[in-house]
């Protein structure tokens, strides 16, 4: 049995209300009816049971009536049905019947119960009523952009009263800190106006609800007459209307896409977030599995499974002891031992303006509800007051408590089991107040360790990028298959690595490396005692603290745990290419077996290494390929903790498909296949019949779509010109929807014409821009050097060139 419900609220009672339909090739199993009665006390079922039993007036019977009849008389329930047939058929030769029920528990004040005249099919709708009193939610959000901001800073500056006394305890810190908080709210509430969602139902044009009464008495004629002929006639009378109908609905669709489309219509409008409200799916969590097997019976219980999932996540992997037990006791010793006697680096209220002015108003507040337009329209005094508090946070390496809870909400992951708990990724929404601490602190942690971090790592730094990590990697496998080698290439999978970052380590690191332990200790305090809770609509979870990781949507979080990652080891005649937690080595020989013993070599040290920091590897993840001329693939594998790690004929680093030829076919079929996908998954706002000018629409294209097939392109624009005719095609066919051009338009000269970049001379451009202009500039040597190979210089050339570098396309050969 098919069912889908839903629940409110009916003269201050909850009322739960499921459509079902039973299959007319499947048995009624009564154990279905049961689970669906035990969702709540008072509840309707309704729908289309195949169903038929003389109770409720069919002319015969049959087994699934027999057995909803006795599940009846067996719980207490009530089965309503109309008066009239609900199933009129079309073929004179069967008899009307009544297998559209409804079933009631709990429910009395059923009245009018009765079938109605209307759609396309041979079923009848069934109408009834229900007494009582309905509580419509109410859908309330501030409209900031209509709000008092005048009155809004007036109220806060006269109600904050300035001295010269600093905040020197942690009571103080929280007192003025919630004190600061609540007037925030106070002067939104009475300053930053309401607004309710709007109705998204468009009433029907008038002509079009004249002809669908037409339509219904048609067919009312239609099915009383038995004439064949006359009744043939009225049929296609019925399609002709049926047909005006759905077409003029269609053309009132277009019109309000129009109208919404007309607003985005100007070089300021958000495209990404029309375009993501298309693509998008509504986020609906069905009832999930519980330890004992049962499923969820209500929201409640899908935030604390979903609470059990994330807590268990950000655990860590496995509470082994560690070899370095005893000198992490030891630096946590020294923390604990410190005691702050002055401020490092105090702030002041012009870098507070400054990290307040570079906040996007598009972010979702926390669990506080103070928005970063409450902020970015503060006061002065208000500012003072603020850098008064984090200078006493500061001062004592203190970080609030109340900005340590986080409001999580789930997520589904692509391709997962919608029913259990860890198909969900967490997405966390941190206070704003508590982002703009962390922004002051990442600065004076920043200042002390940039000369720290290890060059093979690439992320989340300031002139780094994955592109120019792919291009480091891609120009060292070319390279090599120039000079006749092969080059073997592992990607490690850290299980969990962000959650389960060990915090007594992170700060033993932080100790080592001289950071200074005000700072440390501030660190600690922001870590220690940290608290989430899962919402999903309007229910919350209980609290949970996790024990390990770094905070989810942080700031301060990536950054850590690329200093809890800095020292990872390198193999002697081995290269590490760092992505945050994307691990990839790799190593070259002219001997295929050499590569692979340094590779296992490489393991067994990162796998120590790993182990000694608690975090675990996960092997089913973990790829391999060897890059290589050679036909015949070495049968000897790597092999981690006892696993066998098999070769791949390619694999995906940072977004790109590096196959063992490094020949990019297979990479431009997946970029190929994406994008195809955006351009059809656009389609309701990106086609011919929209009425958006061609600049808007040309927006689209190189906003939404030519992202997708050109991500990364410098790292494999050395790919031949099929590959690329295979990309210029769908540049082909956005231009030809950007300008409504008809189907042979010569686009040759229609690039010409409108002084567009083919997709190879975008590439072209992009690749100079990346090897002549961002590389040799870095001040990373890993960097600045790729791209100084040449062919003349190698002491083996194919004469083919079949391996030429991307750089060789602008520096020439």
């Amino acid at each position: 049995m098919e069912a889908i419900g839903i629940e409110m609220t009916l003269s201050g009672k909850k009322l739960t209300i499921l459509s079902i339909y039973q299959s007319p090739n499947l048995p009624l199993d009564p154990s279905d009816l049961s689970a669906l009665l035990n969702i709540g006390r008072n509840v309707l079922i309704m729908g289309d049971f195949n169903a038929k039993h003389a109770h409720w007036k069919c002319p015969d019977t049959n087994s699934r009536g027999n057995i909803l009849l006795d599940h009846m008389l067996e719980n207490d329930y009530i089965i309503h049905y109309t008066p009239n047939p609900t199933l009129v058929h079309y073929n004179s030769n069967y008899q009307p019947t009544t297998p559209d029920l409804v079933l009631s528990q709990n429910v009395h004040d059923i009245c009018d119960i009765r079938t109605l005249p209307a759609l396309s099919s041979n079923h009848l709708p069934v109408a009834f009523s229900v007494v009582g009193n309905f509580t419509r939610k109410s859908l309330e959000y501030f409209r900031y952009c209509d709000a008092d901001w005048t009155g809004f800073r007036s109220h806060v500056n006269d109600n904050i009263t300035l001295s010269s006394n600093f905040f020197s305890s942690i009571s103080e810190i929280d007192n003025a800190l919630n004190s600061f908080m609540e007037l925030l709210l106070e002067a939104r509430s009475k300053f930053v106006p309401t607004g309710k969602l709007n109705n998204h139902n468009k009433t029907l044009p008038r002509e079009i609800k004249q002809t669908i009464k037409i339509k219904n008495r048609v067919r009312r004629l239609m099915l009383k007459e038995d004439n064949q002929d006359v009744r043939s006639s009225l049929r296609t009378t019925f399609n002709s209307l049926n047909h005006n109908i759905r077409r003029g609905i269609r053309e009132l669709q277009d019109k309000i896409w129009n109208k919404k489309l007309s607003k985005v219509d100007n070089p300021s409008s958000d495209l990404w977030r029309l375009a993501k409200s298309i693509r998008s799916k509504p986020i609906i969590i069905p009832p999930l599995a519980k330890p004992d097997g049962t499923k969820t019976k209500s929201t409640k219980d899908q935030c604390e499974i979903l609470a059990d999932a994330f807590h268990e996540n950000m655990s860590l992997t496995l509470n082994w002891q560690s070899d370095n037990e005893n000198t992490v006791a030891a630096s946590l010793e020294t923390i604990n031992c410190f005691q702050p006697y002055r401020i490092y680096k105090p702030t002041r209220p012009r870098e507070i303006w400054s990290i307040i002015r570079k906040l996007k108003l598009r972010k979702a507040p926390g669990y506080d509800g103070i928005h970063n337009a409450l902020l970015k329209n503060l006061p002065q005094k208000a500012v003072i007051l603020l850098t008064k508090i984090l200078n006493a946070c500061l001062r004592i390496s203190y970080f609030p408590q109340a900005w340590k809870l986080a409001k999580v909400i789930a997520i589904l992951k692509s391709g997962k089991d919608a029913c259990l708990g860890t198909s969900y990724r967490p997405i966390s929404l941190l206070s704003s107040l508590s982002k703009l601490f962390e922004s002051v602190i990442y600065k004076r942690l920043i200042a002390t360790t940039h000369h720290l971090l290890r060059n093979e790592q690439f992320g989340f730094r300031k002139s780094h990028s994955t592109t120019q990590q792919l291009a480091r990697v891609a120009e060292h496998v070319a390279h090599h298959l120039n000079l006749g080698q092969s080059t073997g290439m592992f990607l490690l999978d850290i299980e969990k690595a962000f959650d389960t970052v060990w915090h007594d380590g992170l700060l033993h690191k932080l100790v080592i490396n001289q950071v200074p332990l005000g700072l440390v200790k501030l660190v600690q305090s922001y870590l220690d005692n940290r608290q989430f809770f899962v919402q999903v609509d309007d229910y919350t979870s209980s609290i949970r603290i996790p024990p390990a990781g770094v905070p989810q949507g942080s700031i301060l979080g990536p950054y850590l745990f690329l200093l809890f990652l800095n020292d990872i080891p390198i193999q002697t005649r081995t290269k590490l290419a760092c992505f945050a937690d994307d691990t990839a080595c790799f190593t070259s020989s002219r001997d295929p077996d050499l590569v692979i013993d340094r590779l296992q070599l490489s393991i067994n040290l990162l796998l120590k290494y790993f182990t000694s920091w608690k975090l675990k590897l996960n092997e089913s993840k973990t790829e391999a390929v060897l890059f290589t001329r050679k036909r015949k693939i070495p049968n000897k594998r790597l092999q981690i903790n006892g696993i066998s790690i098999p070769w791949k004929p390619s694999v995906k680093y940072l977004g790109v498909h590096l196959d063992k030829k490094l020949n990019w076919t297979y990479h431009v079929t997946q970029i190929r296949s994406k994008g195809i996908k955006a351009l059809n998954a656009l389609n309701p706002i990106f086609n011919r019949r929209c009425n958006l000018s061609p600049q808007t629409k040309l927006r689209f294209y190189t906003g939404l779509i030519r992202p997708c097939i050109t991500y990364a392109a410098p790292v494999w624009s050395s790919t031949c010109k099929t590959n690329y005719s295979k990309l210029q095609v769908i540049q082909n066919k956005s231009l030809k929807i950007v300008f409504n051009t008809p189907f042979r338009t010569n686009l040759t000269n229609l690039h010409d014409k409108i002084n567009f970049p083919r997709l190879y001379d975008f590439i072209l451009r992009a690749t100079r821009k990346l090897y002549l202009e961002k590389n040799p500039n870095n001040p990373n040597t890993l960097v600045s050097t790729i791209g100084q190979s040449r062919l003349e210089n190698l002491s083996y050339i194919d004469k083919y060139r079949r391996y030429r570098l991307p750089h060789h396309l602008v520096l020439g050969e």
